[in-house]
């Protein structure tokens, strides 16, 4: 884990980013809280906080879909901020959302994370960095 409180794994569609927090969760132990599914969007939206709470690391998969729950996340650190409480995903940047939705500035990392090219994700190193 990494030694900010949040850490934020954002990047284009399609390059891992939710293969990347299930395999986290599995090594973890964890559930992931998955917002692209209707019904633990509707939930979340209707309780963020309750969705936040619990043993840390709190893995939560596209997170731009209820942006209160940034808001929550924030009250939960101020309880309690150690290192790698929470692992978002989320295909838009961070950085691009209004800043209102900004909560987390100076408390997540971000980390971005790009597609490999065909040949690097078979094992050859001698490619091109295209992406897919």
């Amino acid at each position: 884990m990494h030694d900010e409180s949040v850490i934020v794994l954002q990047g284009p569609r399609a390059v891992g980013k939710s293969t990347l927090l299930r395999e986290l969760a599995i090594a973890r132990g964890r559930e992931v809280i998955d917002l692209d599914d209707l019904g633990t969007r509707d939930a979340v939206a209707a309780d963020p906080a309750l969705f936040v709470r619990g043993e840390a690391p709190v893995l939560i998969d596209e997170f731009q879909h209820v942006l209160e729950l940034l808001d929550a996340i924030k009250a939960e650190l101020n309880r309690d901020g150690s290192p790698g409480r929470f692992v978002l995903t989320g295909s838009t940047r961070y950085a691009t959302l209004p800043a209102a939705a900004q909560a987390l500035t100076g408390r997540a990392h971000r980390v971005d994370v790009l597609g490999l090219s065909q040949g690097r994700s078979r094992g050859c190193a001698r490619t091109s960095p295209k992406f897919f």
